[in-house]
This record gives C-alpha cells, structure tokens and sequence, in this order.
C-alpha cells in the first residue's frame, strides 16, 4: 500500500503542470482541532473563469473523512470517507470570479476574487496536490443577493449560496456576488450587477433575491422602487440571453414561528416580487414561504438550530472567555446547518424549473423536506470566528 501511495503522490505532482500547487495547514479553531482534524490550504492566481478541482483522497494505514471549501468557506465536498489504502478522487467546479463591486471592495467577503483557493479539513496526515484544468464550457450560476445569501467568511454564519455549490457536478460553477447589507438598489449602484453581466453569457442562469434589506429602505417600497429595481435587473439580464429566476427573501425564525402571524414582516416584498414574476413570465422560488412553514412544522425550539444563536453552546466551550460570544443571539441569519439545509431546498427547486440542470445534480441527496429538519451534516469550521452580526435585516 506504501508503494502504491508514493506512486500515486509523484504522479499528481506533475500531472497538468500542478507541480507548484500545493497544500499548507493552517491554525485549526478548536472545534476542529478536538475532531482530530487538520485545516488545509492552497491558493492560486489565476484568471477569471471556471476551473475543474481534482483532489484525491487517501492515508495508506489508516481510514480518512474530508472536507473540500473553496473561495474562503464555500462548501464544495462533504465527508468524502475513505479507507485503510485506499485512494479516492473527487471532483468540482470553481469559479473564480474577480471583483464583486465597482471599488474591487471585498470587505466581508472572499479575500480571494482573483485566485482560487482550496480549503481541506481532513483526519489524513497530507493531502496531495490537486489538479486543475480550466472549464470554459462550464454553466454558471450567478447569485445576487444579501447576507442570507452570501459566502459569510466567519463562523458561526452561513449563507445558502456558499453551500450550494454542493449540490451540483463538475460543469456547473457558482458565482456568489451577492453580500451583507445589499438591497436591491445597491446593488446596481455598486455595480455588482454590471460585475455579473460583463461575463454572463447564454445558458447562464441568474438567482435574485431581495426584500429583506429593501424593507427599511422608504425609496424601496414593495409595489414602488422595489419592483421598479427588480425590472430594471431583469432587462439587463434578459438583454444577454441569460435566464434569471426570483427567489422570496428567508423569512427570520422568530416571525416565522408566530402562526398566523407568519410572513406578514416580508409579505407585501414576497407578493410584489410575485408580481414581477408573473408580469415578467419569470420562475420564483418561494424561499419565504417555505421557510416559515419549516418552521411552523418543526416547532421555534427546532428551527432556530438553524440560525447561529444555536451555534454559542459550541462556541462557549471553544471559546469560554469570548463576551461577544455570550451575547450572540442571532435569529435572522444562519448557521453553516442552516445554509445548507436552504441550500438543498434552492437546488431541488432549480432542477424543478430547469430540466436543463437535472443532469448536473450531485446524486446521493434526498429530496429536500419541509416536514422535518435535515440531520446537521457537521460541516467543520475552517474560517476565523466573529459575532459580529451581518449588516443586514435583524
């Protein structure tokens, strides 16, 4: 087995001129350390476009399980197991994406717009060089969107677009450009959109959501400059051949779980994003109402596991004398559990309403359900630890 592993190890070395990628552990949070795992991480300059990962998996005397995030903490692989001797290949679809605003800002976000960057949380003691080879025929999923959306870069929070790059196969990349505090208006002001757009090509899909932000904003109202916005995104995106689909902002936990007092915080934004769908002849995803009815179905208790206030009981054993940690009471944005549990809930939606996709679907997911809460999968931690909350709707 040794001499199997050596072989394979000088292989992928120079196989596809890797030779000079190559992976170095970083400080683990202690809620890594403690599972017996190592952070990895490796990190390249190259141009924007789409890019296969090849990574493969193995220990000659002893079974592994891995974890692969790109681009900061977007999930890619998850507990990829193998055993005693034996290798394991896995791959995905990047994408590097270059600057997400017009002052190349990246505040908040990934630190990494022009690179890729590698992350393996792994039980192994190494992990080989990875290979990568450019996918200019890739489709791409572009998300606009808030902080619910949006690849947080520290635990304990999670946005549904950085998980979910999990659910689809090698030739599907996603393009996260949506951030913390975003309405709808500013996210044309900041140029995102025209960030999106300068690489948008035909077959490309678009995801908006909006609403959360836009509520507090009195230039914004439901049935004025919110649907006014929402049109002027549409024109833009149809202009290119692309298709965009609308997706009803997250409803927070605590309004969720008011019976009949559910959604009534965001209705008037999911009923005028209806609207536009409807007047525009363009699918919505109602994430809004299907949250809240999670919720209601699993009780307030069940449902805020999966928000980051249920994160302090870990992270007051990490981090017992962290005060910002006591006061974390979040029931607005998710955890890490919490993206991804939306996250399988937008991916099994995309594929109802773009048989196109059904094919780039990753197998070995069930159906999303909304009568029960998913098991957590226990994504480790692998970025640095903040309670700031993200500036977005509380």
């Amino acid at each position: 087995m040794k001499a199997s592993w050596l072989l394979m190890s000088a292989a992928l070395a120079l196989a596809g001129g890797c030779s000079s990628l190559k992976f170095n552990e970083v400080a683990s949070l202690p809620a890594t350390s403690q599972q017996g795992l190592k952070t990895l991480t490796m990190t390249s300059p190259q141009q924007i476009g789409n890019y296969d990962v090849t990574l493969t998996f193995g220990d000659p005397f002893k079974p592994t399980v891995n974890w692969v995030k790109f681009e900061g903490r977007r999930v890619a692989l998850m507990a990829i197991e193998t055993g005693p001797g034996e290798m394991k290949s896995e791959t995905f679809t990047a994408r590097v994406k270059g600057p997400v605003a017009r002052d190349d800002d990246t505040t908040g976000e990934s630190p990494y717009p022009s690179s890729l960057n590698v992350t393996v949380v792994t039980s192994a003691d190494r992990v080989l060089p990875p290979e990568v080879e450019r996918n200019d025929a890739a489709r791409v999923i572009y998300l606009c969107g808030d902080a619910t959306v949006a690849d947080a870069q520290a635990e304990p929070w999670g946005g549904w677009g950085q998980c979910l790059p999990l659910f689809f196969r090698p030739g599907t990349a996603v393009a996260n450009f949506a951030g913390p505090g975003q309405t709808v208006q500013s996210f044309l002001q900041h140029r995102r959109l025209d960030r999106v757009l300068a690489r948008l090509k035909v077959g490309d899909l678009v995801l908006l959501q909006f609403g959360r932000n836009d509520l507090k904003t009195p230039s914004l109202a439901p049935y004025g400059g919110f649907q006014e916005k929402l049109n002027a995104c549409l024109d833009k995106i149809h202009s290119r051949g692309a298709r965009a689909i609308l997706i009803t902002p997250l409803e927070p936990c605590e309004a969720g779980v008011r019976g009949p007092q559910r959604g009534r915080m965001l209705a008037d934004y999911v009923q005028a994003m209806r609207e536009v769908a409807e007047q525009r002849g363009v699918d919505l995803i109602d994430l809004n109402g299907a949250s809240a009815r999670l919720y209601e179905t699993v009780g307030a208790n069940a449902a805020r596991s999966l928000f980051a206030v249920a994160s302090t009981e870990t992270l007051r054993r990490d981090f017992p004398d962290d005060p910002a940690v006591r006061g974390l009471h979040d029931t607005s944005h998710t955890s890490i559990y919490g993206a991804y549990v939306f996250a399988h809930y937008i991916a099994d939606e995309l594929v109802k309403r773009c048989p196109e996709f059904k094919k780039s679907r990753r197998a070995g997911f069930e159906a999303a359900s909304l009568a029960r809460l998913e098991p957590d999968p226990a994504i480790p931690p692998s970025g640095r630890f903040d309670a700031t909350c993200p500036e977005c709707y509380d």
